[in-house]
């Protein structure tokens, strides 16, 4: 039997439990790691207090630092486990539905949300952003933790000192295009396919953390906007070049929903 009648005849049931497993292999590792932080970090504080040892305001700042960054990567994984249930939980939506939508700038907020990421990360002068003006009518409060996931994949799997490069541009009349490209590792264009929640590719032979949802809220995003997420290689043959394509919304008695004019990081 071929892999794709295998596939046509995977049940639902069959797919939802083996989403489980790998949420179950994936879920308890990184909250774990946090946790321990958090815990271990706290028990030294608290040790110290009950037995009355004097600790440098340094070292007691140094935990301190540690518990917080913990709480972050924590608190980071629960919005994206909340933002993947909210995608999956909403249907493709109507056109109805579509021209409901407030219109979404591309502000100056997601700019620097992409340098504070880039900054944080110890990367700011590997990172540019190249938009031009746009204004689309998207879902509430969606574009900028959806731009977010495919900027984090992109610092995660290249190094420091390569550059990343998030441009985006008006598509003809289709829509409007950002991509974002890095020269990380990449992976093997065949398995785009089987992007899918609490998955990771060649996690076996890299060391990855995550739970493998940033690309399944892309698509997932895409999915429910009417747009599309594809994959190619960077322009030197190396990396990977993300392109989620956005349509345009025709607003009744309006023109297509592209402002040229509109303000964008």
């Amino acid at each position: 039997m071929s892999l794709a009648a295998h596939k046509s005849l995977t049940s639902p049931h069959a797919l939802i439990q083996e989403e489980r497993k790998r949420f179950a292999a994936t879920l308890a590792h990184e909250l774990r790691t946090p946790l321990v932080g958090i815990l271990g970090f706290s028990e030294l504080l608290l040790d110290d207090a009950a037995a009355g040892t004097p600790v440098p305001a340094s070292a007691v700042a140094e935990q301190a630092e540690l518990i917080r960054q913990s709480g972050e990567r924590l608190l980071q994984l629960t919005q994206r486990c909340e933002l993947w249930l909210d995608l999956t939980a909403r249907p493709p939506a109507t056109e109805t539905e579509r021209q409901a939508w407030q219109d979404e700038q591309w502000p100056d907020s997601i700019d620097r949300e992409v340098r504070r990421m880039a900054a944080a990360a110890g990367r700011s002068q590997d990172v540019s952003v190249d938009c031009e003006p746009a204004s689309l009518a998207l879902p509430d409060g969606l574009l900028g933790p959806v731009i977010r996931q495919l900027v984090d994949n992109a610092l995660k799997f290249s190094n420091p000192g390569s550059p990343i490069r998030i441009v985006g541009a008006a598509a003809d009349e289709s829509g409007y295009d950002l991509t974002v490209t890095d020269g990380g590792r990449g992976f093997p264009l065949e398995q785009v396919s089987r992007i899918a929640a609490f998955v990771q590719f060649d996690r076996e032979r890299h060391e990855q953390q995550g739970l493998g949802l940033g690309l399944a809220i892309v698509r997932g995003f895409a999915d429910l906007v009417g747009g599309s997420l594809t994959f190619t290689r960077g322009p030197d043959g190396r990396g990977t070049c993300a392109r989620l394509h956005l349509p345009r919304v025709q607003h009744a008695g309006n023109h297509p929903h592209l402002d040229a004019a509109s303000a964008v990081a």
